[in-house]
C-alpha cells in the first residue's frame, strides 16, 4: 500500500520501505510503497517476533538467527539500501538481504566480526568495517550499475565508517528475495532505492 510520506522526503527511485512501526500482520511486513515489496514468513517457528520501544523508543523486530522473511525474486544493479538495526555476535555470519547468487552480510563469512558481501560460489568479500554488535547503527550498501564496487558504510551515535568494497564484477546485485537469514538481534527499518545517492535530489 501506498502512504503519503517517505523517508527523510525522498520518493525518487524509492522501491521499497518496510517499518516496524506500519504495515505489520501476523505474518507479512507490507511494503509502506506501492511496488508491493512485501516480505513474510508463514511458518510461526521461522517468523521473527516484534518487541516495542526497542530502537529509539521505535517497536523493530527481532530475529533469534532461525528467523527470517521471504521477500520477492527481484535483484538490482544498481542500488541503495539503508537497515536500521541493532544485531547481536552469536554465530558465525549474518545475512540480511539474500539470494542464491548474492548477500548482504551484517557479518561476513566466518566470524569475521565484520560488514560484508557475498557472491556465492565466488568469494566472500569483508569490508573491514566491524559490525556493530549491541548498538543501534545504520547501515547502508550502496552500487552503481556499472561499477564492482559496493560502498559499505556504518552510522553509530553519528560517527561513520565507510569502505569502498570491490566486489570484483559489475554484475554484482542487491536481492529483495530474502532477509534475516541468521541474523540475531532488532531491525526496524529497510529502505531500498534502485538508485544511488548520487543520482538523486538532495
Amino acid at each position: 500500500s501506498s502512504v503519503a510520506q517517505s523517508p527523510g522526503g525522498q520518493s525518487g527511485n524509492l522501491r521499497m520501505w518496510l517499518k516496524a512501526n506500519a504495515g505489520v500482520s501476523t505474518s507479512v511486513w507490507n511494503d509502506q510503497t506501492s511496488n508491493n515489496n512485501d516480505f513474510s514468513q508463514y511458518t510461526s517457528s521461522l517468523r521473527p517476533s516484534i518487541t516495542n520501544n526497542i530502537i529509539n523508543f521505535n517497536p523493530a523486530y527481532y530475529f533469534d538467527g532461525g528467523d527470517y522473511f521471504n521477500g520477492q525474486n527481484r535483484n538490482y544493479r544498481r542500488a541503495l539500501v539503508y537497515f536500521v538495526i541493532r544485531g547481536e555476535n552469536w554465530g558465525n555470519r549474518s545475512r540480511l538481504l539474500n539470494n542464491n547468487s548474492y548477500s548482504l552480510r551484517y557479518e561476513q563469512w566466518n566470524n569475521t566480526g565484520t560488514l560484508g558481501f557475498t557472491r556465492y560460489s565466488i568469494r566472500d568479500y569483508n569490508s573491514g568495517i566491524s559490525s556493530p554488535f549491541g548498538q543501534v547503527s545504520i547501515i547502508s550498501f550502496e552500487k552503481s550499475r556499472n561499477s564492482s564496487n559496493v560502498l559499505i558504510k556504518k552510522i553509530v551515535d553519528g560517527v561513520s565508517t565507510t569502505n569502498n568494497l570491490n566486489t570484483g564484477s559489475s554484475n554484482s546485485r542487491f536481492p529483495l528475495n530474502e532477509y534475516g537469514r541468521y541474523l540475531q538481534g532488532y531491525t526496524a527499518e529497510i529502505i531500498f532505492y534502485d538508485n544511488t545517492k548520487g543520482s538523486r535530489a538532495e
